[in-house]
């Protein structure tokens, strides 16, 4: 997959496909990705080798971003364990606009630029709507 960055969604229960589907809903096909769901009482190593397996199936040539729902919890304790590997990134907080902005990245974007960019992204749309509104 050249030129591309696969992403990895690793979420508590089935929010990370969820995620996915609504993303696709409203902008089609997003490459390279997957979605890992970590049940209560899974087992942390067979949880690992499935995210083994999906960055396997996606890594594309600037690497893979894991993007988890919240930092502290199972999925994101595990997927720190990927850190050190130069094409692995870990974000927490995933979110919609995170997922939507996936297909507008630049060929040209570094993977720790995309991955500061996605945060970045879902980090801006997060509101409260009175104080959004009230500005004006």
């Amino acid at each position: 997959m050249k030129d591309q960055i696969g992403i990895v969604i690793i979420t508590h229960g089935s929010l990370g496909q969820a995620l996915l589907e609504t993303c696709s809903m409203i902008t089609g096909e997003s490459g390279p990705i997957r979605s890992i769901s970590v049940q209560a009482g899974d087992d942390v190593a067979m949880t690992r080798e499935r995210i083994v397996k999906a960055i396997k199936e996606v890594r594309g040539d600037k690497g893979v971003i894991l993007l988890v729902d919240m930092f502290g919890g199972t999925p994101s304790n595990i997927s720190l364990s990927f850190l050190g590997k130069d094409d692995i990134e870990v974000v927490t907080g995933v979110n919609l606009p995170m997922l939507t902005k996936l297909r507008s990245l630049e060929r040209d974007t570094t993977l720790h630029e995309a991955a500061s960019t996605l945060r970045d992204y879902g980090r801006s749309h997060i509101k409260v709507a009175t104080e959004y509104l009230a500005r004006g």
